[in-house]
């Protein structure tokens, strides 16, 4: 698996700036973990770094998968990534898990290209479907990341919503999918796209900014015709 792995306290400034010098030394994959989170990596890792702190976090890449430069970083607590068998990130990419209880799920042959999934809220969760194809530059959040508050109040208005992506469907390059999300099985996501606590049903394309469904009963290949 060509595996590098780094144990470190919290506490521990000087392991962590070593381990951090280690990997741009040897550009090999690289944990950087405490004893209060779980990691299994039963897939590949190249040139990947893996960030993890806080308490009961865990990661789980199963076997099949594989990542290609891609950059994790997990903080809080009870957060989740899973990556399922043979799921792929081909040519880069970044992971981003904060605050506490957040899922990110990417299911069975998925595949990305540099994409960024990002998840910094509370009990949101991110699910991606088996057989999805993601282009370069996408990015899909489940919150906004920072507050906004009601005026007199300070009351929070934007909170984390789930995002969830159905099988088989293809996310074109530069598209953003947001918060409250739902895009279901066998859809095209057109370039540049902003979907944003949108529905789109089964077998649509959507695009544009706005999102909107131009056409129905589609569906695509990755083969060319």
């Amino acid at each position: 698996m060509n595996l590098l792995r780094i144990w470190y306290s919290k506490k521990s400034r000087l392991s962590a700036v070593f381990a951090d010098i280690l990997f741009k030394l040897i550009q090999k994959p690289l944990l950087c973990m405490d004893r209060q989170n779980s990691i299994q990596i039963k897939g590949k890792l190249r040139n990947c770094k893996v960030m993890i702190s806080g308490n009961g976090n865990s990661i789980l890449i199963e076997e099949g998968a594989l990542l290609n430069k891609v950059f994790i970083e997990i903080s809080g607590s009870n957060n989740k990534l899973i990556i399922r068998r043979n799921a792929r990130f081909a040519e880069g990419g970044r992971i981003r898990i904060e605050d506490f209880g957040n899922i990110i799920e990417l299911d069975e042959n998925a595949t990305m290209i540099n994409c960024f999934l990002s998840s910094a809220d509370k009990n949101t969760r991110m699910y991606i479907g088996r057989n999805c194809l993601f282009s370069a530059d996408v990015i899909i959040r489940t919150s906004d990341a920072h507050s906004i508050l009601r005026c007199g109040t300070n009351e929070r208005i934007n909170a984390g919503k789930d995002v969830i992506i159905g099988e088989h469907v293809w996310i074109c390059n530069g598209a953003r999918v947001m918060k409250g999300t739902v895009i279901g099985d066998n859809c095209v996501i057109g370039s540049n796209t902003l979907v944003s606590g949108q529905q789109v049903d089964d077998n649509c394309l959507a695009v544009g900014n706005p999102c909107n469904v131009v056409k129905k009963n589609i569906n695509w290949s990755n083969i060319r015709c």
